[in-house]
C-alpha cells in the first residue's frame, strides 16, 4: 500500500449503505456536490480559532490543504485532531503530504497526489 492510498480509498461501506437506503433501510447517503473546480485551497492557521472556517469548507465539499507549521507544535497537534474529527465525521480521507501539512478531502472527493 502506498503512502496516499488511503487518501483515494473506495469507501467498501457504501454499496452496503446504498443498498440499505434502496430498501428502505434508515441510512441516508449524501452524495457530494463539489464542483470540481480544480482548485484546493491551503489555509495556514495562526491559531485553533482559524480551524472553524477551514471546517466549513470541508462541509460545503471542497478539499483543503492545511499547513499547520505556524503554529506550537501542541496547537498543531489540536488542530490536527479537530480535522481529523471532522473527516471522520463527514467520510471524508485525509493524508500527510509533508510534515505539517496535511490534506483533507470531503466523501465523494478523490485526492490523486
Amino acid at each position: 500500500m502506498g503512502i496516499f492510498d488511503f487518501i483515494t480509498k473506495n469507501n467498501k461501506n457504501d454499496s452496503k449503505k446504498k443498498a440499505n437506503a434502496q430498501a428502505g433501510g434508515r441510512t441516508q447517503i449524501r452524495e457530494n456536490d463539489y464542483s470540481g473546480s480544480g482548485s484546493i485551497n491551503r489555509y495556514r492557521p495562526k491559531s485553533f480559532d482559524d480551524v472553524a472556517a477551514i471546517i466549513d469548507r470541508l462541509l460545503s465539499g471542497e478539499p483543503v490543504i492545511v499547513d499547520v507549521s505556524a503554529v506550537s507544535p501542541q496547537t498543531a497537534q489540536r488542530v490536527v485532531d479537530l480535522m481529523s474529527g471532522a473527516i471522520y465525521a463527514i467520510d471524508g480521507n485525509m493524508g500527510e503530504l509533508t510534515k505539517d501539512v496535511y490534506v483533507f478531502t470531503p466523501r465523494g472527493v478523490a485526492a490523486n497526489i
